[in-house]
């Protein structure tokens, strides 16, 4: 989520106020798990799509769907280690709910 709190209209239709300072990154996630236990996401991606099939942004006639398996990693692991290719996933900095980065 990559400039989550910036977007003053996302905070806003996130029930978040707009003209107070971002919520931490924790924050964030706590309320995306609680999206996870209603059907609002789904509900949301189908208005989408089907305003974006009104408005001719989807082709119907081709669906591709990306299974592709990616191992993840839950605990820390020394950059050095890290497996370098086109098929491993890369190495990235999270940042804690006391703006300490862990690699």
């Amino acid at each position: 989520m990559t400039g989550y709190g910036i977007d003053v209209r996302f905070r806003h239709n996130c029930g978040f106020d707009p003209y107070q300072p971002p919520p931490s990154p924790a924050t964030f996630s706590r309320f995306l798990k609680q999206l996870e236990k209603t059907d609002v996401c789904e509900i949301l991606f189908r208005q989408f799509r089907d305003k974006a099939r009104g408005l001719g942004l989807i082709q119907e006639d081709v669906v591709a769907i990306d299974a592709t398996h990616l191992d993840a990693f839950e605990k820390v692991i020394p950059r050095s280690k890290c497996i370098k290719d086109d098929h491993s996933p890369s190495w990235s900095v999270k940042v804690n709910p006391e703006g300490n980065r862990f690699f």
